[in-house]
């Protein structure tokens, strides 16, 4: 069986209270060898903690913040959290802008600045950045690039292909939902990046295949099977490549 990873997800959700145990048996059936779930408050750290102690081996965390707290103090929180933890993190994220829910100009510089405060954070830990870009795209990328950021993960990216294409040449990743089944943006992101660039995630429990249904990790295979369809390669082309992304990425080819 094809061995995938689904990099980016929130099995901490209280979507998964009483059935975690049958949901990443599910993943494994399926040829899910591991998951990367991330935390994005204090609460989340701490369910997500006991959550990557109960299955080791098989789930691993990144850890970052909520993108619409706009909170020195608890960014200031996560960061030191992420340098004592270190060893138990293998990235930060999910980070980034959400320009959908910041409409005007002083929140949306606000969101930037502390954007920028995580880029350079990852840079110092030498840490991989899992970003969250929604209706924010452009400025993200922008903002990477000027950083001169290179371990990079752009999750379920909502932006226009031109602005992906950048990104990609300088060595970013993007990481495809199962969502791709019914959005046309998603489809032409993939239409149009090299699957060099491409990874699998679910970001369960959402972006599922079907809106407004709890997403799980087995659905990543959906993700797998489309982006196979359009590239018009094997379903086991595209599990193999992402794969190997996954582990340059977050594993340094080991796990």
């Amino acid at each position: 069986m094809p061995e995938l990873i689904d990099v980016h997800c929130h099995i901490d959700d209280d979507a998964f209270g009483s059935d975690l145990d049958k949901v990443l048996e599910n993943a494994k059936k399926v040829g899910v060898s591991c998951i990367v779930t991330s935390a994005l408050d204090e609460k989340s750290i701490k369910k997500t903690e006991a959550i990557v102690e109960k299955y080791k081996g098989f789930v691993y965390c990144t850890v970052g913040l909520d993108y619409s707290l706009l909170d020195e103090e608890k960014v200031s929180w996560v960061m030191d959290y992420i340098t004592k933890n270190k060893e138990r993190i293998i990235g930060i994220g999910e980070v980034g802008l959400d320009f959908f829910i910041f409409r005007n100009d002083a929140l949306q510089e606000r969101n930037k600045a502390i954007f920028r405060k995580w880029i350079e954070f990852a840079k110092e830990m030498r840490m991989p950045i899992v970003v969250h870009s929604r209706s924010a795209g452009k400025y993200a990328i922008n903002m990477l690039i000027e950083a001169g950021a290179e371990q990079v993960l752009m999750h379920a990216f909502d932006g226009s292909v031109g602005y992906a294409i950048e990104g990609a040449k300088r060595g970013f990743y993007f990481s495809i939902p199962p969502s791709i089944v019914r959005s046309e943006q998603k489809q032409k992101l993939v239409r149009h990046l090299p699957l060099e660039n491409l990874m699998l995630e679910s970001d369960s429990p959402v972006l599922g295949p079907e809106k407004g249904m709890r997403n799980t990790p087995s659905n990543v295979v959906i993700s797998a099977g489309k982006i196979a369809e359009i590239k018009k390669v094997s379903y086991d082309e595209v599990c193999q490549i992402t794969t190997k992304n996954a582990r340059t990425l977050f594993f340094k080819n080991s796990y």
